[in-house]
Parts: structure tokens; C-alpha cells; sequence
């Protein structure tokens, strides 16, 4: 948990201007893309996106159980 308010301007100084610029790799250059584009559909705001896949991820999991990967259990 972040000690930063969601109201917090300093929150959003980072926040990306537009499109990434290209670095010559094709392929680094779609990934870039891609990532930028779901980034602006949740207007680059990390928890949004962070539900929307955990709602997608629980989805699944009651639709098509078989496709869990499960985590490995941690250590205490």
C-alpha cells in the first residue's frame, strides 16, 4: 500500500505524455505500444488496471477453473 493519496498531484507528475518514443527495435517498439495503449484505457492509473485484471483473472477462474495456474506456497 502507498503511503500517497489517490488525490495526490505528485502521484500523477510521471504520467506519460503520449505514445513512447521509438528506439529503433521493432519489436520493443510494439510492446511499448501495446503496453502505453491498455495503460490509457484505465487513464494510467496503476489501480484501475490492477482491478480490472484481478476481475478478469477471477472471471476465468469461475468460468474455466482448468486455466488457474496456481502460485507456488511461500515459505514462513
Amino acid at each position: 500500500a502507498s503511503d500517497v493519496s489517490a488525490s495526490d498531484p505528485v502521484r500523477y507528475r510521471d504520467l506519460p505524455t503520449g505514445p513512447p518514443a521509438p528506439t529503433g527495435d521493432p519489436l520493443i517498439d510494439e510492446v511499448r505500444a501495446i503496453k502505453y495503449e491498455l495503460s490509457a484505457r484505465f487513464d494510467h492509473d496503476v489501480e484501475r488496471l490492477g482491478a480490472h485484471l484481478k476481475a478478469v483473472q477471477e472471471d476465468i477462474a469461475q468460468r474455466e477453473p482448468q486455466r488457474i495456474i496456481r502460485q507456488p506456497r511461500q515459505e514462513r
